[in-house]
């Protein structure tokens, strides 16, 4: 109790200062009287405490069960779709083609616009021509180079070479004679000609050299002629395949059809295939020669070969306009791309501020219509910095 005075009093010291001017009894009693009331509240409270404890005894129940703990995180923003594009064209003109309107539907790669492009189109066919032209170079150019190994054109034997390596050649390089193609034009009576077939079997008498040799007939002249004995002949055409005979001598033939035999009524002379001239188609230096005169060669045989370092730069010269050219056709089909405009994306038509028939000045910065794909959603929202550690990609919301 003494304690509990003791306390009081310091209490009141430190408090108001008409306690200070109390005399020392006054003082006394009045710490008497608290620690009296205090003792008293006290005392009453542990009453009250005892009676609620006997109220309290009786014994309760709860159902223990398990859950999540559940922390919610709200906040708001403006609904805006998945994506949305600008259509912004990259040429200027007038729209020739606009199909869809406000609301419509539309696929990634439909064609929104088109424009007037007639310049474009042009520019791209004269691309095309020129693209033809300079592949067109470069085949000639390879022709001459191929050119540059002089092949025979027939088959046959060769004269007149007059070719040395190191000498330039341009023109005329040798003849070439085929003297195993032999033919006799020899005259037929006309009464009998009409038997002669072409592909007739013929015997071919040579008087000069008292031989008889093989032939075809190879053509049957309708025409008639009267020779100077009085006799009228038809003229037939031989192929002479047996001996190698030589060229204007005379012979008869014997022409074995299926009526029978049919005699010549006079001497027919032995020719030869016209010689056939071969020649340099291009010029230059003689690096060989595989043949000399009297050879005889194959249609197709090397007879020499020629260099032209020219025509080595010429062959650079035209793959480069030929890549130029190619490159040239690229940007021309690129540009005339531009003239026709398409969905980048598959969505619905916002809005529309073009249609067919308006005209187009600006490029890059002119807005013909917003497409968005409104098959998702999207909206941000601000999130306190102390519950952004909560939120994971992939969580769930629910939105209203």
């Amino acid at each position: 109790m003494n304690t509990v005075l003791k306390k009081v009093c310091e209490a009141l010291k430190k408090t108001p200062a008409a306690f200070k001017k109390m005399k020392k009894p006054a003082k006394i009693i009045l710490c008497a009287f608290l620690v009296a009331a205090i003792g008293a509240g006290g005392g009453l409270y542990a009453a009250k405490k005892k009676k609620n404890a006997k109220k309290d005894s009786g014994t309760q129940t709860s159902v223990v069960m398990r859950g999540s703990v559940v922390s919610s995180i709200t906040g708001s923003g403006t609904v805006e779709p998945i994506e949305q594009r600008d259509i912004v064209p990259q040429v200027n003109g007038k729209v020739t083609y606009a199909p869809f309107d406000e609301g419509d539907t539309v696929q990634e790669g439909d064609v929104l616009y088109t424009f007037e492009s007639t310049s474009a189109q042009n520019t791209v066919e004269k691309a095309k021509t020129s693209v033809t032209n300079k592949n067109s170079d470069i085949s000639k150019v390879k022709e001459n180079i191929s050119n540059l190994t002089v092949r025979a054109n027939a088959s046959g034997r060769v004269s007149d070479l007059n070719l040395s390596v190191g000498q330039e050649a341009n023109g005329a390089i040798c003849k070439i004679t085929n003297y195993k193609n032999q033919t006799a034009t020899v005259p037929f009576p006309a009464n009998e000609v009409y038997k002669i077939k072409k592909g007739d079997s013929v015997s071919v008498s040579v008087e000069k050299y008292m031989i008889t040799t093989t032939g075809t007939v190879a053509r049957k002249y309708s025409s008639t002629q009267t020779l100077s004995s009085g006799a009228v002949v038809c003229n037939v055409e031989i192929d002479i395949s047996g001996e190698t005979l030589e060229e204007g001598v005379k012979v008869t033939a014997t022409a074995h059809t299926a009526s029978g035999d049919v005699a010549s009524a006079s001497y027919g002379e032995v020719e030869y295939e016209m010689p056939v001239t071969l020649n340099a188609e291009q010029k230059g230096t003689v690096t060989s020669v595989n043949v000399k005169n009297g050879d005889w060669v194959n249609r197709g045989d090397v007879v020499a070969t020629l260099k032209n370092s020219d025509l080595s730069e010429e062959l650079r010269s035209a793959n480069q306009g030929y890549s130029e050219a190619v490159m040239s056709l690229s940007d021309a089909e690129s540009n005339l791309e531009k003239y026709m405009v398409t969905s980048p994306i598959s969505g619905v038509v916002l809005s529309k501020d073009y249609s067919a028939g308006d005209t187009v000045s600006g490029q890059n910065s002119t807005t013909m219509m917003v497409v968005a794909d409104l098959s998702k959603m999207k909206f941000t929202i601000s999130v306190d910095e102390l519950d952004i550690a909560k939120i994971e990609v992939g969580q769930t919301v629910d939105v209203t």
